[in-house]
């Protein structure tokens, strides 16, 4: 009789980025922000580490947004603001100008208006100190129309969901890469746009 010798285990890898991004996504769904939170700061703080500037931002404000449905207002600004650092960081001041009205406007939906109008006082201090030319929205990827802009021709509907990561899709928080696509804000995925009613 022969014995075959067993093979070692290979030891469990470490949860990827996108399982982890699907995992808070899903416990957003479900209400429990408290424990989808950390996941987010967590993926936030490693796009940052490789220079991912918009996805980091968009996920430190997931983050926000999961503290916020928390009741927990302090940590919320903490993180929105964290997203705002980083898309500065990374030169998106179109997106920063984009994003803090519905930040402003989800505090005071709340009942938090003394903390939504410094918020906003203090974004549009440190605006206001930008160089002329870093104040400018910058133009998206095509080239055509500033970053956070939906095309303006006819009406184009995205997925509610993105098929690659489960989070849910916006227009008006996607770059747009041409007339029909559009790159998911927390992976990067390229969404595609049909027309409206179809």
């Amino acid at each position: 009789m022969i014995f075959r010798s067993r093979r070692p285990r290979r030891p469990l890898r470490p949860r990827g980025p996108l399982q982890s991004l699907n995992r808070a996504q899903r416990l957003f769904e479900a209400g429990q922000y408290q424990e989808a939170a950390p996941i987010f700061e967590r993926l936030a703080e490693g796009a940052a580490e490789r220079g991912m500037w918009s996805r980091a931002g968009d996920l430190a404000l997931q983050a926000a947004r999961c503290h916020l449905e928390a009741g927990q207002v302090e940590m919320a600004l903490q993180r929105g603001k964290q997203a705002l650092r980083l898309y500065g960081r990374g030169g998106l001041i179109g997106k920063v100008r984009s994003i803090l009205p519905r930040m402003v406007q989800a505090l005071e939906n709340r009942g938090y208006h003394a903390q939504a109008q410094t918020l906003r006082a203090e974004v549009e201090a440190r605006l206001a100190d930008l160089p002329p030319e870093r104040r400018a929205a910058p133009l998206g990827p095509a080239g055509r129309w500033p970053v956070f802009q939906r095309p303006g021709r006819a009406p184009r509907e995205l997925p509610a969901q993105c098929p690659s990561c489960g989070a849910p899709v916006r227009s008006d928080e996607v770059t747009w890469l041409d007339q029909t696509s559009a790159e998911c804000p927390y992976c990067g995925s390229v969404l595609k746009a049909t027309e409206a009613g179809k």
